[in-house]
C-alpha cells in the first residue's frame, strides 16, 4: 500500500480490488480442481468395488460360491459335466468360459 499510496489514492483501491478478483477466480480454479480429483477418485473406488465383489461374490471367495459344486448342485450333476465335455478342446491352453444351461 505504501509504494503505490504516492502514485494516486484511488489507484491503492484499483489493486486491491484486482487483488480479490485474482484471488476469488483461484478459489474457483481450486474447487474445480478438488472436485475433478474427487470424481476420479470416485470411479476408482467404484471400479475397485466392483472387482471386489466379482472376486468376493457375498464377502465369500468365488471359487466357494461359484465352485463345481455350486453348479452341480444348482443345474445337476449331468448338465454340469455335459457342459464341461461340450467346451472342452484338447490340447487347447486357452480358458474357457463354460455356460452350464
Amino acid at each position: 500500500d505504501d509504494a503505490v499510496t504516492p502514485l494516486d489514492a484511488g489507484f491503492a483501491r484499483v489493486v486491491k480490488r484486482a487483488e480479490g478478483a485474482v484471488e476469488q477466480q483461484l478459489g474457483r480454479v481450486a474447487d474445480r480442481a478438488r472436485r475433478a480429483v474427487a470424481e476420479a477418485d470416485a470411479v476408482r473406488v467404484s471400479r475397485v468395488d466392483r472387482l471386489r465383489a466379482l472376486c468376493w461374490p457375498g464377502d465369500a471367495p468365488q471359487e466357494r460360491v461359484f465352485g463345481f459344486p455350486w453348479f452341480g448342485a444348482r443345474h445337476g450333476p449331468r448338465a454340469l459335466v455335459d457342459a464341461l465335455l461340450a467346451a472342452a478342446e484338447p490340447w487347447n491352453p486357452d480358458l474357457v468360459e463354460v455356460d452350464p444351461l
